[in-house]
């Protein structure tokens, strides 16, 4: 591959990541846990926290816990979702993403 061409694909791919991040920047999706409800975006930024459990209040631990779990898992998704969208954008052949 000539260099030029290395170039122009490595722009195309930066391109396509940042057209993928604002796609996914407007997906929203909850978790629910433990009295504990996260809302967040598809890039795993926090968009709101909900706490309706009045022992999870009370045990701050517990409450660590729990927020530390539900925002893992929040990244987790976030993850797979911009490598399905990155997939599907080229095509569907994985590049070891």
């Amino acid at each position: 591959m000539k260099l030029t061409s290395l170039i122009k694909a490595i722009k195309g791919l930066g391109s396509l990541i940042e057209e993928v991040g604002r796609d996914l920047r407007d997906q929203t999706f909850e978790i629910e846990r433990r009295g504990l409800k996260v809302k967040f975006n598809g890039l795993g930024e926090i968009i709101d926290i909900d706490l309706f459990d009045e022992d999870l209040i009370r045990d701050w631990q517990r409450f660590k816990e729990t927020l530390k779990d539900v925002v893992n898992e929040a990244q987790d998704i976030s993850r797979d979702k911009m490598k399905e969208a990155i997939l599907r954008k080229i095509g569907g052949s994985d590049i070891g993403l």
